[in-house]
């Protein structure tokens, strides 16, 4: 399949993995932390004794990430179920911003930048997608108006590029 994006607003399309390796949540990659936590999974060990202190004070449980994903979804799902494909997992957060005028530095009512940032997937989220559009002209908040339909056929098409099975 294709996208076809037909817009005379710019906007920018980011699309990354849904998996990163800084799995100790210190900010960076180390394979004496991180690829041990990945090996202790791999192999099953549940006890913590050998890698109690390599998680950096971020680290997100994974309990609560998947409480915040199942959030996500249900919200999404009670606003854009009708334009997601049905059987996946879908999940995002529209946002909007005013921009401040440089000549006066004060906000400006006629000028929005709109985001949506989403992932999808099966249970596991496969992608995460977040769209940027500048100097929104639309009405209303920008990240739900311009923004979260760009999300939606980049999600939609990504699912079928991907080849990612529904959740049965």
């Amino acid at each position: 399949g294709s996208l076809t994006l037909a817009t005379s607003t710019p906007f920018t399309i980011a699309a990354a993995p849904a998996f990163a390796w800084d799995i100790d949540g210190n900010g960076a990659v180390d394979a004496l932390t991180d690829g041990l936590l990945v090996m202790k999974y791999e192999l099953g060990i549940t006890s913590s004794g050998w890698t109690s202190g390599l998680l950096g004070p971020s680290y997100t449980r994974a309990e609560s990430s998947a409480t915040l994903r199942q959030m996500i979804h249900d919200a999404r799902t009670r606003t854009f179920a009708s334009i997601d494909k049905p059987g996946y997992f879908i999940g995002g957060k529209t946002g909007t911003s005013q921009t401040i005028d440089p000549a006066t530095g004060k906000y400006r009512e006629d000028q929005a930048i709109a985001t949506y940032t989403g992932f999808g997937g099966d249970r596991t989220p496969r992608y995460v997608v977040m769209i940027r559009v500048v100097d929104s002209k639309l009405p209303g908040f920008g990240g739900t108006i311009a923004a979260q339909p760009i999300f939606a056929d980049m999600s939609n098409w990504l699912l079928e590029y991907m080849r990612i099975p529904t959740i049965k």
